[in-house]
């Protein structure tokens, strides 16, 4: 069907009954084709079952006639409406409410997945998001975008890309103008981004490319930059990463390639990137990242990351990463992905990965994991990465319980809070904690960590643990950020009782925030 109307307001808001068979929806203003998405359609002629609604602004067609084409129902279109001023959710009740995590950034509605675009400037974090506003599950990959100045507390606005006629925007990076390329000031925000060719109808048989966009009034909006395209070198190449590197003065990429492989590129001044590597990676697989981290108390080193968490330890000349490719592991368990660092952060690098949740019974799934900081320890088996929350955490939370003993240790605390429990142990070798009815154990025997009916490998001497609990997810943390597994709780426990147990003395502290 087609149903034409007037835009009268910013925002045309769609109906969205998740997870129901899916539509092809597209949008003209003016006769001209200005979006294609898949939406899911529900049956029913009366009071359509929208679970939310997914905004789209749009104050440029205000005025204008818009065509609504696809096979929709007529229950559908009596639901769209329009208005002015963006949606909000109160993200602080549904919070406290036990809705959704506090300190963990998740979407209002609808599917995310892979942090893009990650900049810093003036003082706030730019968190750019993989996102489909229109349903739950993934498709309709566009870029969501949330703020924060403190990297805890999270401000979603409008969402800046959608996918167009080179396809769906897939992931990439975000930088601050610098260097003034493009003829743009050097305050602008520049995005490079996979265009997934052959993702939608609209750019049938089309292949990946790199495209750029940017943001003039601080990220708010960003505008596609037709005059730039970084042509294809194999099919589906795609997530560039951008830095410039400070010994030769020239920006690198890092891009994945296909299979195993990445490319790393070179240029002067953004405009023309050239190969200079090709790079292959047991294992590794998409969303890379070259990254120098500070080694504790000496020097620096160079890593090279890929999606699943895997890191490799090498040297980087500005052209060259050299390594013995072995790969490492960030993270024990599944549920990390995609991590990026922020660019424009002088004194510290800062590490978000996307979490493979489930979030079943909300309306959004997906979440980012917790802001964390990465640097290198030499270590008995050489040099290692760590992950330690940001210290914006150390700074917000609050002691609410401390103790030194051996034996049960049992406390009482709100389960709508972020609460982390911390054991420092004296040479124990066996720790159990209980926190909102999900048990955790280690035992230096068993070379492992059992989480509920879980057992992750963890081996080696454990002198401290980190048990943060935030909603439904739990992070964990141990020997002060060298082993991380991250766990979601799926079933829900109203009991805020944390009880600790050690076979030796341990120091144990709670904090809330």
């Amino acid at each position: 069907m087609e149903h034409t109307f007037l835009l009268e307001h910013d925002y045309i808001c769609f109906p969205i009954a998740a997870k129901q068979p899916k539509v092809l929806a597209e949008l003209f203003a003016d006769g001209e084709k200005k979006m294609e998405v898949q939406i899911p359609l529900a049956e029913g002629k009366q009071d359509y079952p929208a679970d939310f609604y997914a905004s789209v602004y749009c104050p440029a067609l205000r005025g204008r006639e818009i065509l609504l084409k696809g096979e929709l129902s007529q229950a559908f279109v009596a639901a769209v409406r329009q208005q002015d001023g963006r949606p909000i959710t109160d993200r602080v009740a549904e919070a406290a409410a036990g809705r959704r995590p506090k300190i963990h950034f998740t979407p209002d509605a609808g599917w995310m997945n892979d942090p893009n675009g990650l900049v810093y400037q003036n003082g706030t974090y730019h968190l750019y998001f993989q996102y489909n506003p229109f349903d739950t599950e993934w498709d309709n990959m566009s870029w969501g975008h949330a703020v924060s100045r403190d990297l805890l507390s999270w401000e979603q606005l409008d969402t800046v890309l959608y996918p167009d006629a080179d396809g769906m925007i897939f992931s990439g990076c975000g930088l601050v103008n610098d260097g003034q390329a493009f003829g743009l000031p050097e305050d602008a925000l520049l995005f490079f981004y996979s265009a997934a060719g052959g993702s939608n109808s609209w750019s049938k048989e089309k292949a990946f490319v790199q495209k750029l966009a940017y943001s003039t009034d601080g990220g708010q909006t960003l505008v596609k930059y037709a005059d730039w395209v970084m042509p294809t070198v194999c099919k589906e190449n795609r997530d560039p990463k951008i830095f410039l590197h400070k010994e030769t003065g020239h920006y690198v990429m890092v891009l994945w390639l296909e299979k195993n492989d990445f490319g790393i590129f070179t240029s002067p001044d953004l405009q023309k990137f050239t190969m200079t590597q090709r790079l292959t990676l047991k294992d590794a697989w998409e969303c890379p990242d070259l990254l120098c981290l500070p080694i504790e108390g000496e020097g620096e080193a160079w890593v090279f990351w890929s999606a699943d968490g895997f890191y490799y330890l090498g040297d980087f000349d500005g052209n060259t990463f050299r390594t013995d490719g072995v790969q490492l592991k960030a993270c024990a368990g599944g549920l990390p992905y995609a991590a990026q660092t922020y660019a424009g952060v002088k004194d510290r690098v800062i590490s978000i990965p996307w979490l493979r949740t489930r979030n079943a019974g909300r309306r959004y799934r997906g979440m980012m994991g917790l802001p964390r900081e990465l640097s290198l320890r030499r270590t008995p088996e050489g040099l290692r990465l760590l992950q330690k929350p940001v210290r914006e955490w150390e700074q917000r939370r609050r002691e609410v319980f401390a103790a030194c003993r051996t034996g049960l240790v049992t406390f009482a605390t709100a389960s709508t809070q972020a609460v982390e429990v911390r054991c420092l142990l004296r040479e124990g070798t066996k720790l159990w904690l209980e926190i909102f009815g999900l048990s955790i154990a280690w035992s230096k025997a068993e070379g492992s960590l059992r989480i509920g009916e879980e057992s992750v490998p963890w081996p080696g001497a454990l002198a401290e643990l980190s048990v943060l609990a935030d909603g439904e997810i739990i992070e964990i943390t141990g020997n002060f950020g060298i082993m991380i597994t991250i766990y979601e709780r799926t079933e829900e426990s109203r009991s805020g009782i944390i009880r600790v147990e050690s076979s030796e003395t341990a120091d144990v502290h709670i904090y809330e925030g």
